[in-house]
């Protein structure tokens, strides 16, 4: 098992940049942290782990630290990841905790990207709908992150179940939904309207670009939905007929 930065490098060196595997191992044994990075843009993802970690599992300042190190440096069987490990063996709902973990990497992902250059080129991508809270980006996106923490959390002794993890991630997208009463397209539309109100990670100038956008944002994330995730789709839908349910349930009688 490699240093879960070095994994992170080879898979980003591999998948993203396209090196062969002779090359990008090559890389990972000359270059440092950093020169690495100059390739891969993952240290404030990886980064964005550690206080996400941290928070959930209450870590003090010095596991934080000493988490960064072993994480970028080694050695793989650094005391804290054996210290996280018992942590997480009492730990129930695995999949919400890593569900919380990868939340927190979009909102810094979306604070980082709140910049004109980025905003418009996602703009130009028909991508606006990234600026979104993690229970709306579909499934197909999400899992994406996952490169920046499945190889720490493996090294914490945490193997994560793909098919449960999905599974956890559309019932939050389920219980999201009904939290904020969104239960039409409409709805919706009018939730990403509302800015930081709903989603508290835009910053003023993000929301600013995004509200007259709304419509926009909405068909993007709707697109999504029919095109990589259907699961997505078909909760939005439960969520509606739920309302109706309910209606049904307490209307008057006649």
């Amino acid at each position: 098992m490699k240093v879960p930065y070095k994994e992170i490098a080879f898979h980003a060196l591999t998948k993203w940049n396209k090196y062969d595997e002779k090359e990008a191992t090559k890389m990972i044994n000359l270059l440092n942290v950093d020169e690495l990075d100059t390739y891969i843009h993952a240290k404030k993802h990886v980064n964005s782990v550690f206080d996400s970690i941290a928070k959930n599992l209450h870590l003090t300042d010095n596991d934080k630290k000493s988490l960064m190190e072993a994480v970028y440096f080694g050695p793989i069987d650094h005391p804290i990841f054996k210290k996280i490990e018992n942590m997480l063996a009492i730990t129930p709902e695995k999949e919400l905790l890593v569900l919380s973990i990868l939340a927190d990497i979009h909102d810094e992902w979306v604070k980082s990207n709140a910049n004109d250059k980025a905003f418009n080129e996602k703009a130009a991508n028909k991508l606006l709908r990234q600026y979104v809270p993690l229970p709306l980006l579909g499934y197909n996106e999400v899992k994406k992150d996952l490169v920046f923490l499945k190889p720490i959390l493996t090294a914490c002794g945490l193997d994560t179940d793909k098919l449960k993890l999905e599974a956890a991630f559309h019932d939050r997208l389920f219980v999201f939904l009904l939290l904020h009463k969104i239960y039409k397209t409409k709805d919706l539309e009018k939730a990403i309207s509302a800015g930081s109100k709903f989603y508290p990670a835009l910053s003023p100038e993000l929301e600013n670009k995004l509200k007259p956008l709304a419509h926009d944002v909405f068909e993007q994330i709707w697109s999504n939905w029919e095109d990589n995730d259907k699961s997505s789709e078909i909760m939005f839908l439960s969520a509606e007929k739920a309302k109706l349910m309910q209606e049904r349930q307490f209307s008057p009688k006649k």
